[in-house]
């Protein structure tokens, strides 16, 4: 983690004054804001995905040279995808090295025998993450941005901000606070 992270913003609204915060984080959103928070060393090692924006292969060739994300079997990124809750369970996982991490005892009934099983009670254990109130943990389903910034929040212990320039989020909204730490302006 960079220096003084608890009140930097890292996470730009998704359109001019909307943060769009039930809707799912891309790939590119992910490593953009982590790229913020977080210092990663160059390798200079080059990926040689098929459909990366230049506006993001700066990025994408820092945390894939770091050995933090790899692609797709068919040789792309996907960094407009929106990336699952494993996926990004298993990125913090991996930028935090949480290998020696001990295991939850958390049971959820969606994740015995998934491949980020390791790294989902790795990071409940640690506290940066739960479930659902049904008992699962959706590891499939895309993470949104008011999760995002929730877990990331948590990670860097972000300090509120007195403002919030997304006008789509009300003040009722489950993640208020949390977005309010985190909003960059466009």
């Amino acid at each position: 983690l960079k220096e003084k992270v608890e009140g930097i913003p890292y996470m730009r609204n998704r359109f001019e004054g909307a943060f769009a915060p039930d809707e799912a984080g891309t790939r590119y959103e992910i490593i953009e804001a982590l790229a913020i928070l977080f210092d990663i060393e160059k390798t200079g090692k080059k990926c040689e995905f098929t459909d990366v924006d230049k506006k993001y292969k700066e990025n994408v060739e820092l945390f894939f040279g770091a050995d933090i994300i790899a692609g797709y079997p068919d040789g792309t990124f996907g960094g407009e995808k929106g990336i699952t809750r494993a996926e990004f369970v298993k990125i913090l996982y991996v930028m935090l090295k949480l290998e020696d991490a001990q295991s939850s005892d958390e049971t959820f009934s969606d994740i015995n025998g998934h491949w980020g099983e390791k790294y989902i009670k790795g990071f409940v254990k640690e506290g940066y993450i739960s479930g659902y109130p049904d008992g699962t943990f959706k590891p499939d389903n895309n993470i949104t941005r008011a999760e995002i910034v929730t877990i990331i929040n948590r990670i860097i212990k972000a300090e509120a901000k007195d403002t919030l320039t997304a006008n789509d989020v009300p003040d009722k909204h489950w993640a208020y606070e949390e977005i309010k730490k985190a909003a960059l302006e466009n």
